[in-house]
Protein backbone atom coordinates (compact mmCIF):
# COMPACT_ATOMS: atom_id res chain seq x y z
CA UNK A 1 0.00 0.00 0.00
CA UNK A 2 2.82 2.71 0.68
CA UNK A 3 4.29 1.73 -2.68
CA UNK A 4 1.25 2.39 -4.58
CA UNK A 5 0.10 5.47 -2.39
CA UNK A 6 3.85 6.84 -2.70
CA UNK A 7 3.34 6.49 -6.81
CA UNK A 8 0.16 8.42 -6.81
CA UNK A 9 0.54 11.33 -5.12
CA UNK A 10 -2.90 12.46 -5.94
CA UNK A 11 -4.51 9.15 -4.20
CA UNK A 12 -2.52 10.15 -1.43
CA UNK A 13 -3.69 13.86 -1.10
CA UNK A 14 -7.48 11.82 -0.80
CA UNK A 15 -6.17 9.77 1.55
CA UNK A 16 -5.05 12.85 3.92
CA UNK A 17 -7.92 14.72 3.32
CA UNK A 18 -10.59 11.81 4.43
CA UNK A 19 -8.53 11.09 7.33
CA UNK A 20 -7.72 14.74 8.40
CA UNK A 21 -11.76 15.00 8.14
CA UNK A 22 -11.96 12.64 11.37
CA UNK A 23 -9.91 15.34 13.03
CA UNK A 24 -8.87 14.45 16.51
CA UNK A 25 -11.43 11.12 16.74
CA UNK A 26 -8.34 8.70 14.68
CA UNK A 27 -8.36 6.79 18.26
CA UNK A 28 -12.18 5.68 17.47
CA UNK A 29 -10.99 4.77 13.93
CA UNK A 30 -12.84 1.18 14.48
CA UNK A 31 -16.22 3.04 14.48
CA UNK A 32 -15.49 5.47 12.06
CA UNK A 33 -14.75 3.09 8.81
CA UNK A 34 -18.38 4.07 7.23
CA UNK A 35 -16.51 7.55 7.15
CA UNK A 36 -13.31 6.44 5.05
CA UNK A 37 -15.19 4.99 1.70
CA UNK A 38 -11.77 6.46 -0.41
CA UNK A 39 -9.59 4.55 2.66
CA UNK A 40 -11.81 1.32 1.95
CA UNK A 41 -11.18 1.67 -2.04
CA UNK A 42 -7.55 2.12 -1.52
CA UNK A 43 -7.08 -0.90 0.17
CA UNK A 44 -9.43 -2.83 -1.96
CA UNK A 45 -7.47 -1.61 -5.16
CA UNK A 46 -4.13 -2.80 -3.32
CA UNK A 47 -5.62 -6.10 -2.41
CA UNK A 48 -6.69 -6.39 -6.25
CA UNK A 49 -3.59 -5.29 -8.05
CA UNK A 50 -1.23 -7.36 -5.68
CA UNK A 51 -3.12 -9.73 -3.27
CA UNK A 52 -1.22 -11.82 -0.49
CA UNK A 53 -1.52 -15.00 -2.22
CA UNK A 54 -1.91 -14.65 -6.44
CA UNK A 55 -3.42 -18.22 -6.62
CA UNK A 56 -5.77 -19.79 -4.16
CA UNK A 57 -5.36 -23.29 -2.49
CA UNK A 58 -5.99 -25.81 -4.14
CA UNK A 59 -9.08 -27.84 -4.65
CA UNK A 60 -10.00 -31.26 -5.96
CA UNK A 61 -12.23 -31.90 -8.29
CA UNK A 62 -14.94 -34.86 -6.70
CA UNK A 63 -16.01 -36.29 -10.19
CA UNK A 64 -15.37 -35.93 -13.43
CA UNK A 65 -16.49 -32.08 -14.45
CA UNK A 66 -16.21 -30.18 -17.92
CA UNK A 67 -15.41 -26.51 -17.24
CA UNK A 68 -16.03 -24.30 -20.45
CA UNK A 69 -14.18 -26.29 -23.25
CA UNK A 70 -12.05 -28.19 -20.63
CA UNK A 71 -12.45 -31.70 -19.32
CA UNK A 72 -11.47 -31.98 -15.91
CA UNK A 73 -10.99 -35.73 -14.28
CA UNK A 74 -11.95 -36.63 -11.01
CA UNK A 75 -8.88 -35.76 -7.82
CA UNK A 76 -7.53 -33.33 -10.32
CA UNK A 77 -5.97 -30.46 -8.06
CA UNK A 78 -7.73 -27.32 -9.46
CA UNK A 79 -6.06 -23.62 -8.46
CA UNK A 80 -8.46 -20.43 -9.19
CA UNK A 81 -5.41 -18.04 -10.09
CA UNK A 82 -6.57 -14.58 -8.27
CA UNK A 83 -3.63 -12.65 -9.78
CA UNK A 84 -5.38 -13.10 -13.54
CA UNK A 85 -8.92 -12.80 -12.30
CA UNK A 86 -7.30 -9.36 -10.59
CA UNK A 87 -5.96 -8.61 -13.90
CA UNK A 88 -8.23 -9.74 -16.60
CA UNK A 89 -9.17 -6.74 -18.91
CA UNK A 90 -12.96 -8.34 -19.08
CA UNK A 91 -13.75 -7.76 -15.29
CA UNK A 92 -11.54 -5.06 -15.09
CA UNK A 93 -11.09 -1.38 -17.39
CA UNK A 94 -7.27 -0.31 -17.60
CA UNK A 95 -6.61 -3.49 -14.79
CA UNK A 96 -2.43 -2.69 -14.90
CA UNK A 97 -3.12 0.66 -13.70
CA UNK A 98 -3.94 1.61 -9.78
CA UNK A 99 -7.16 3.49 -9.59
CA UNK A 100 -8.67 3.04 -6.77
CA UNK A 101 -11.68 5.10 -7.59
CA UNK A 102 -13.14 1.96 -9.82
CA UNK A 103 -14.19 0.92 -6.23
CA UNK A 104 -16.28 4.26 -5.60
CA UNK A 105 -19.44 5.62 -6.85
CA UNK A 106 -20.73 8.71 -8.47
CA UNK A 107 -21.48 10.20 -4.85
CA UNK A 108 -17.99 9.26 -3.31
CA UNK A 109 -20.25 5.87 -1.47
CA UNK A 110 -18.41 3.08 -2.05
CA UNK A 111 -19.32 0.40 -4.96
CA UNK A 112 -20.71 -3.11 -4.32
CA UNK A 113 -17.86 -5.69 -4.63
CA UNK A 114 -18.75 -8.55 -7.35
CA UNK A 115 -17.16 -11.08 -5.39
CA UNK A 116 -16.82 -13.06 -8.63
CA UNK A 117 -13.69 -10.73 -9.83
CA UNK A 118 -12.54 -9.36 -6.60
CA UNK A 119 -11.01 -12.53 -4.38
CA UNK A 120 -8.15 -11.51 -2.52
CA UNK A 121 -8.70 -13.75 0.78
CA UNK A 122 -10.68 -16.05 -2.35
CA UNK A 123 -13.69 -17.10 -2.42
CA UNK A 124 -16.75 -19.83 -1.58
CA UNK A 125 -17.35 -21.97 1.86
CA UNK A 126 -13.69 -22.05 1.89
CA UNK A 127 -12.47 -18.51 1.55
CA UNK A 128 -9.97 -17.26 4.31
CA UNK A 129 -11.26 -17.29 8.18
CA UNK A 130 -9.40 -14.20 8.31
CA UNK A 131 -11.01 -11.89 5.70
CA UNK A 132 -12.53 -9.39 8.17
CA UNK A 133 -9.65 -8.96 11.13
CA UNK A 134 -6.92 -8.64 8.19
CA UNK A 135 -8.96 -5.91 6.62
CA UNK A 136 -9.98 -4.22 10.15
CA UNK A 137 -6.24 -4.46 10.64
CA UNK A 138 -5.07 -3.55 7.38
CA UNK A 139 -7.23 -0.06 7.74
CA UNK A 140 -6.72 0.37 11.17
CA UNK A 141 -2.75 0.24 10.52
CA UNK A 142 -3.10 2.35 6.90
CA UNK A 143 -5.22 5.38 8.52
CA UNK A 144 -2.64 5.20 11.86
CA UNK A 145 0.16 5.48 9.68
CA UNK A 146 -1.32 8.03 6.67
CA UNK A 147 -3.08 10.21 9.25
CA UNK A 148 0.46 10.91 10.31
CA UNK A 149 3.16 10.20 7.58
CA UNK A 150 3.13 10.88 3.78
CA UNK A 151 5.33 9.03 1.61
CA UNK A 152 6.89 9.50 -1.44
CA UNK A 153 10.38 7.08 -3.78
CA UNK A 154 13.28 9.44 -3.69
CA UNK A 155 13.86 11.75 -6.58
CA UNK A 156 14.62 9.95 -9.81
CA UNK A 157 13.95 6.59 -8.54
CA UNK A 158 11.21 4.33 -10.41
CA UNK A 159 9.61 1.93 -8.32
CA UNK A 160 9.52 -1.68 -8.80
CA UNK A 161 5.98 -3.06 -8.59
CA UNK A 162 7.06 -6.34 -9.43
CA UNK A 163 6.51 -8.83 -6.64
CA UNK A 164 9.26 -11.48 -5.70
CA UNK A 165 7.88 -14.41 -4.97
CA UNK A 166 7.89 -16.49 -1.99
CA UNK A 167 6.05 -19.60 -2.17
CA UNK A 168 2.88 -19.09 -2.45
CA UNK A 169 2.93 -15.47 -1.21
CA UNK A 170 2.86 -12.15 -2.95
CA UNK A 171 5.94 -9.61 -1.76
CA UNK A 172 7.31 -6.59 -3.10
CA UNK A 173 10.84 -6.31 -3.46
CA UNK A 174 13.20 -4.27 -1.20
CA UNK A 175 12.58 -0.26 -2.32
CA UNK A 176 13.60 3.21 -0.71
CA UNK A 177 11.04 5.13 0.46
CA UNK A 178 10.99 8.43 1.83
CA UNK A 179 8.59 9.26 4.64
CA UNK A 180 7.87 12.52 6.19
CA UNK A 181 5.63 13.33 9.44
CA UNK A 182 3.07 15.11 8.08
CA UNK A 183 2.69 18.78 9.60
Amino acid sequence: MIMYVADNPEVQSKLHKELDALGNDISGLRHCRHKLPYSEAVQREVLRMRPVAPVAVGHQALCDTKLGACDIPKGTVIYANIMAIHHDPKNWESPEIFKPERFINNDGSLKEVDNKIWIPFSSGKRKCVGESVARANIMMISALFFSRFEVSFPHGQKPDFEPAMAEFACVPKPQKIVVKKRK
